[in-house]
């Protein structure tokens, strides 16, 4: 190892900046500095070194040129660890929980009916209401009209589709009662016919049915 990467290597045992009696005592360790005065050898080294500066804001201090930018890059390393941190501990913070999971009910409810988002609304403030939680403005204001929000795509389109559903199914149930219903004429037929269903032709004569 020659002198120049002793003091080098000694520089980097005492963490990139040190103060000069140090580095000469840790530089001995790897390489010899003859004459009777090393500590005189090792500061000339330091004086013509390209790898090293001395400090500015301490007197006999010397550091790695990488020092500098070592620090720089850890700072920022350490400014973007708290940013992150910061961030989740606001996510993990029970108002903004609570606002993540009430915006995603009301998505996934835009189809629903008046009455459908009355109770959704009714469920949301009633949990914020026990968490005893402040939640943004914004969320508060869409809490307040998405009950009686028609606005939102097929909002008053939905409830007029729904409704007319309603009123096909129930339709739809009385005819297959309707259908399925026997009348007089069957079930004359049948009692003639010994339980065989007839066919009958529609034709009246003498107000009887005839039988085809």
């Amino acid at each position: 190892m020659t002198q120049e990467d002793a003091v080098i290597m000694a520089l980097k045992d005492l963490g990139g900046k040190a103060h000069q009696k140090d580095i000469y005592k840790r530089a001995m360790n790897y390489s010899t500095f003859g004459g009777k005065t090393p500590d005189a050898t090792i500061r000339a080294l330091l004086q013509r070194c390209s790898r090293v500066r001395h400090s500015k804001d301490a007197p006999g201090w010397w550091e790695l040129i990488s020092y500098q930018e070592e620090l720089s890059l850890l700072y920022r390393q350490k400014e973007e660890l708290i940013g992150i941190v910061e961030e989740l501990r606001q996510q993990l913070a029970l108002p903004c929980i609570f606002e993540r999971i009430a915006n995603e009910c009301m998505n996934a409810s835009q189809t629903q009916n008046t009455t459908q988002r009355e109770n959704i609304v009714n469920m949301l403030n009633a949990i914020k209401a026990n968490l005893n939680i402040t939640v943004s403005s914004e969320t508060n204001e869409r809490l307040k009209e998405f009950a009686a929000d028609t606005s939102h795509p097929n909002g008053k389109a939905v409830d007029y589709l729904q409704s007319i559903n309603l009123q096909m199914e129930s339709l739809n149930e009385k005819m297959e009662s309707f259908i399925q219903k026997p009348t007089i004429g069957t079930i004359v037929l049948e009692q003639n016919n010994f339980g065989e269903k007839g066919k009958l032709t529609g034709n009246v004569k003498n107000n009887k049915m005839i039988e085809k």
